[in-house]
């Protein structure tokens, strides 16, 4: 009902979607012992049927759910995850002094993660299940969002520019960051996606933009 709404005011319906289920929290009981707990097969129904009711939009999960659990809803619906999350004040930049973990070692996060992964092994974990992992951000940057990107999404296209931007970033990842397994595992998908439902001129620009990305330039997309 309300992706209708948005739609016939707006001409967009919503861009992304996200389900976190309550977790663990200090400070609050009702996080404890939720009134309302939706377990893990009523967790899976909803994701399911939000993906088959906005099949266009984006759904976002968090580092709240288990490894296992992250890896089923993937299959049923989720498009994008969190990973090497954080949730206690100052935790991506907290150094590993004495006196650091003196004054925060206490403090606990928003809520309580049950994904512990870092990065890299979540990375590398999507890529050997097949996925390929994606930091492209192409669609804001170029203005296609609201109206303009429903209507790309909604006849099927934008895989077009999806495919292969997320070719891109996966290279651009690899090179900077990557681990020598996730770079080997990397080019065998890379490899292997470029030619899954490109045409041959999407091949052609993808691997002109590859080369430039191999080169040492950054930040190429479509």
């Amino acid at each position: 009902m309300h992706a209708n709404h948005l739609e016939k005011e707006y001409k967009a319906g919503p861009h992304t979607i996200s389900v976190p289920r309550m977790r663990p929290a200090d400070g609050s009981d009702v996080s404890l012992a939720p009134p309302y707990p939706v377990d893990d097969a009523d967790f899976k129904k909803i994701v399911a049927v939000l993906r088959i009711a906005v099949p266009y939009t984006g759904m976002i999960l968090s580092t709240r759910e288990s490894p296992e659990m992250r890896k089923e809803l993937l299959k049923i619906g989720m498009s994008q995850v969190s990973a090497g999350s954080k949730t206690d004040v100052g935790s991506y930049h907290r150094d590993t002094s004495k006196t650091t973990e003196e004054e925060l070692g206490d403090v606990n996060g928003q809520f309580s993660l049950a994904d512990h992964r870092t990065v890299n092994e979540i990375v590398i974990d999507l890529m050997k299940e097949g996925y390929v992992p994606s930091w492209c951000t192409a669609c804001y940057r170029k203005g296609r969002t609201g109206e303009h990107f429903m209507k790309i999404a909604k006849a099927g296209n934008i895989h077009n520019f999806c495919h292969p931007n997320s070719l891109l970033t996966l290279q651009e990842y690899l090179n900077d960051y990557g681990t020598e397994e996730e770079k080997k595992v990397g080019q065998e998908v890379i490899e292997r996606e470029l030619g899954t439902g490109l045409s041959e001129g999407a091949q052609r620009v993808t691997k002109k933009k590859l080369a430039k990305v191999n080169a040492g330039e950054h930040d190429q997309f479509i």
